[in-house]
């Protein structure tokens, strides 16, 4: 009976639990069958998808590091109005260690041919042009301009350039073989005219790219402004220097590589301010040179002694010379002895 009721399509309940009766045919999902015409993937194939066959495939290169560009750090220049640079040389000596200026344009520098440049500016750190106003009846040497450049620039003094006038021409290698014209002038306020007209001479004599600080006087503005229109100079300095006015300039027929212009307090007791300025413009450097060691057990330190004796007489004895300069004159002499 119970195989009966097991294969029947009737419907009851069980006595025991009170469920229906099901076809046993509901849950019995082995008999169902279905059909794929795709075979498993393989495991082993799907780890080792093996070479690309497309022509366009990325091949792996081997990197080459390019050459890098050196980076040029801008050109830091200072134009001091020193009013005597004699008695500010602890100040002279703070300013070139903190600022570490590449150019430094001085007028009113009051400094004679008695005088070495090198009191100021270290002898290993900058190459020093000077432009100097011969003494008045009282022997005082007043005005007077300078240019010093970092000794890691390549520079020349140009004294073709040089007028009858208190300016100082130098040049430097900049990119493309190219140089660049640089000029220190001062107009002393006593000048009626010819001074403005040496520098205009002066400038008439140029063609590239320059930097002329300097000071002009109301008197002779009209005067001034011509001669910055005819050689398509441009003022960049736009901020007053000594109370309300701009009196320390700087000229360019170059003003884009102006990067940053500021004002320094003035130095020491002067009523200038120092103005500070950084262009963006690559300059060709010196080299270091190599390391030299000098054998000093090798020296004949006899003759070196003798010749200092000679040279301490005739300098230092003989000749009113400032302490600076006499000390130049052993070292350069030694220098070739050497």
């Amino acid at each position: 009976m119970y195989s009966c009721m097991d294969s029947s399509n009737i419907s009851w309940d069980c006595i025991q639990c009170g469920m229906p009766n099901f076809s046993s045919s509901l849950f019995n999902m082995s008999s169902i069958e279905t059909s794929n015409r795709f075979s498993s993937l393989s495991e082993h194939s799907c780890m080792s998808p093996g070479e690309p066959k497309a022509t366009s495939s990325p091949k792996k290169q081997s990197y080459k590091p390019g050459r890098k560009t050196p980076k040029h750090t801008p050109l830091r220049v200072l134009n001091i109005n020193f009013q005597s640079i004699k008695n500010k040389k602890p100040e002279l000596e703070e300013i070139l260690d903190s600022v570490k200026p590449n150019m430094i344009f001085g007028t009113e520098t009051w400094l004679d041919k008695e005088t070495s440049s090198y009191d100021y500016f270290p002898i290993s750190d900058y190459n020093v042009y000077r432009r100097d106003r011969p003494p008045n009846e009282k022997n005082q040497s007043h005005g007077s301009v300078l240019i010093a450049i970092s000794k890691d620039i390549i520079s020349d003094e140009i004294s073709e350039l040089q007028t009858n006038c208190e300016n100082v021409w130098a040049e430097v290698n900049i990119a493309n073989s190219r140089k660049l014209i640089l000029g220190c002038y001062y107009r002393p306020p006593s000048d009626t005219g010819s001074s403005l007209e040496e520098l205009n001479t002066s400038l008439s004599h140029w063609q590239i790219p320059s930097v002329i600080p300097g000071k002009p006087d109301n008197k002779q503005h009209q005067t001034f402004i011509d001669i910055i229109n005819d050689h398509s100079l441009e003022q960049i300095v736009d901020k007053p220097t000594r109370g309300e006015r701009i009196l320390d300039l700087i000229l360019s027929n170059a003003p884009n590589i102006k990067n940053k212009l500021e004002l320094m307090p003035p130095i020491g007791n002067a009523d200038h301010d120092i103005v500070f300025t950084e262009c963006t413009i690559s300059l060709k450097r010196n080299k270091k040179p190599a390391g030299q060691i000098c054998q000093f057990k090798k020296a004949n330190w006899e003759n070196i002694k003798s010749d200092i004796q000679v040279v301490f007489q005739r300098s230092f004895l003989t000749q009113r010379k400032s302490c600076g300069l006499k000390i130049d004159i052993i070292v350069n002499r030694e220098d070739r002895e050497l």
